[in-house]
């Protein structure tokens, strides 16, 4: 019985850890739709690391633009989770969704990303001062589709693909 018991604690112990693990986008990206960058021939793709702090609603956020400005900072949608009526309505007011239904289309933004609490922001400011507000959104369990735009003019698609992995070489 003692052995049963220890078995089972451990097994339950292995099976949070791994649930626990941290999550890296390693294949995310953001595509230039509209703007200045956008009518680089050819258009950029920009690679989007991004990570999930292990347990929390959030995250890490890095990336480079052509010109070589670095964006690093954090992305959080506990806003969004833990947030009252009124403060939550506040925090919607600054969403970026003219840059949701430009990606999207019309209406995309009031259709998918309204009231849904799988919706992340960062608001990162770069290397050269170029403010760029980011938001991601999708089906449970993990964000998958996204939005941004700069105070430059650029609008950007963001693309993210989760992938897990125990092992960060890999």
């Amino acid at each position: 019985m003692k052995t049963a018991c220890t078995q089972l604690v451990t097994l339950m112990g292995v099976s949070f850890l791994l649930g626990c693990t941290p999550i890296a986008y390693q294949t995310s990206y953001l595509f230039p739709i509209q703007g200045p960058i956008a009518t680089q021939k050819p258009i950029p793709v920009i690679p989007v690391t991004v990570t999930n702090d292990l347990g929390s609603p959030s995250g890490g956020i890095s990336f480079s633009l052509p010109d070589g400005e670095t964006f690093v900072g954090k992305w959080s949608r506990d806003a969004y989770i833990n947030s009252d009526p009124v403060t939550l309505a506040q925090q919607r007011e600054t969403d970026i969704k003219s840059a949701w239904d430009s990606v999207y289309g019309d209406g995309y933004y009031i259709s998918n990303v309204l009231g849904s609490l799988v919706h992340a922001r960062a608001v990162l400011r770069g290397s050269k001062g170029t403010n760029i507000q980011i938001e991601f959104s999708d089906a449970q369990p993990w964000p998958t589709r996204g939005a941004a735009r700069d105070d430059k003019g650029n609008i950007y698609k963001m693309v993210v693909a989760p992938q897990r992995s125990l092992d960060s070489s890999k």
